[in-house]
């Protein structure tokens, strides 16, 4: 006899005391070695620990097994009493039993006293209509509510420029495909661009309205009905210029010309594209005799480059807007200073004063306007 039979230990009583059902149960395997010497008590010592580990978990599983139970009898006693309760309701016996065509007022009053209705029917929230719009839907409110705050942010102080931008970086990639939304970034990059110049920081300025121009582009190819996105191309395109040499410039202010005049053509009502024109032919119109020739044939310009082409554009924008820009009539006083012709300046200075605007130019214009006044008054 060996030492696990003499110790009392069967293998096969072992196994059945552990049970299959258990270890499958279990999820686990149990796994028993061949002995091959008899004669090892060390591992008789480890194989009584496993026995007694077995049993114990046995037995934790047993309990297991029997709280699951409980609460399952637990569970379906709570739903039984519910059932038995609705069923016996008043709230449901009013519909069957409560007289309807006949009998006493009292009877009815009796069939129906007590009644309450049933946790079962007590109203909630109704659910929030927005939660269901379709999904195209949901994204043009999103894409509106970002352009209102955007452009609400551009009428402010140079913190609330900043804050656009901000806004716009983070919002604005949400909307990819949307020209309004990409212009309006082209937008804020520029307002900011103005600000960190007028800091020092050119360095920066560049960064942004490169970047900018890259926006721009895209509204322009998303839409190419929508005006502002060609105004904010010409636009980025025409600072850009003055950043590079020469011959660069002027395939770069083609493209200027070009969308400047799609703007113009798309919103003819708008008075800062019909000033920036004016500006396009002011500048022009003060290059040398042989640059402004080269100009206007490169351009194809079917008007005359000159002061009064410009002084002309910038009427046309006051008429269409009275006031919309302190920049304009400060254009048209240099423009009549130029050509010599004096009386008009003091009072188009004086409404460049006084005339709104926010930016970093229409400030600089201002404090510009302060220092000439006093030689023309």
């Amino acid at each position: 006899m060996s030492e696990f039979q003499q110790g009392g230990i069967d293998i096969k009583q072992i196994v059945s005391a552990i049970g299959i059902g258990f270890v499958v149960g279990a999820g686990g395997i149990l796994l028993i070695k061949r002995l091959t010497r008899e004669d090892e008590t060390e591992t008789h010592r480890l194989l009584q620990k496993v026995v007694l580990n077995v049993s114990e978990l046995r037995k934790e599983w047993q309990q297991f097994k029997q709280q699951l139970q409980e609460e399952k009898e637990q569970q379906l006693l709570q739903v039984q009493e519910r059932e038995s309760r609705r069923s016996k309701s008043p709230w449901r016996r009013s519909y069957r039993s409560a007289p309807t065509t006949s009998g006493s007022e009292d009877e009815f009053e009796e069939a129906h006293e007590d009644i309450s209705p049933p946790e079962y029917l007590t109203y909630t929230t109704p659910p929030d209509p927005l939660l269901y719009k379709d999904a195209r839907e949901e994204e043009k409110y999103t894409a509106a509510k970002l352009i209102q705050e955007a452009d609400q942010l551009f009428l402010g102080s140079y913190d609330d420029i900043n804050k656009s931008l901000v806004l716009m970086e983070k919002e604005a990639p949400k909307f990819p495909d949307d020209a309004q939304v990409l212009w309006r970034l082209a937008k804020a990059k520029v307002l900011v661009g103005e600000i960190v110049n007028s800091q020092g920081d050119g360095e920066r300025q560049k960064e942004l309205v490169y970047s900018a121009r890259d926006d721009a582009e895209k509204a322009v190819g998303l839409d190419e009905f929508d005006a502002e996105a060609h105004k904010y191309y010409s636009i980025t395109q025409g600072i850009i210029s003055d950043w590079v040499p020469l011959s660069e410039a002027m395939g770069i202010g083609k493209l200027f010309k070009f969308h400047l005049e799609k703007a113009l053509e798309l919103k003819p009502t708008d008075a800062y594209i019909s000033h920036l024109y004016g500006r396009f032919i002011y500048t022009l119109a003060n290059m040398g005799w042989v640059q402004r020739k080269a100009v206007v044939t490169m351009y194809g310009l079917t008007e005359p480059v000159s002061l009064d082409t410009a002084l002309k554009w910038f009427k046309k924008a006051e008429s269409l807007e009275p006031g919309f820009s302190n920049c304009n009539p400060f254009y048209m006083a240099e423009c009549y200073i130029k050509k010599g012709e004096t009386d008009p300046v003091a009072e188009l200075l004086e409404k460049s004063i006084t005339f709104q605007g926010n930016s970093v130019e229409e400030v600089e214009l201002r404090d510009k306007a302060r220092e000439m006044l006093e030689s023309y008054r």
